[in-house]
């Protein structure tokens, strides 16, 4: 691990430890921490099998496979 690895390891785990996550201190304290448990469950009846980005990485995987 290089020196810049390293930093970046120590960085996330002194930002990143209150929360069963790893979303940063700050996040999870003023946005995410007090609504966490209201938000499960919010997007159980979202399918990503139509949006614009299923459909990208879809043609990107069969372009994939006409070069294999």
């Amino acid at each position: 691990m290089n020196t810049l690895d390293k930093m970046a390891v120590n960085y996330a785990e002194n930002t990143q430890d209150n929360n069963p996550f790893d979303v940063n201190n700050r996040v999870w304290l003023t946005n995410l921490g007090p609504r966490w448990k209201k938000l499960k469950g919010y997007q159980d009846k979202v399918s990503y099998l139509s949006s614009p980005e299923f459909t990208d990485f879809q043609a990107l995987l069969n372009f994939f496979c006409s070069k294999s």
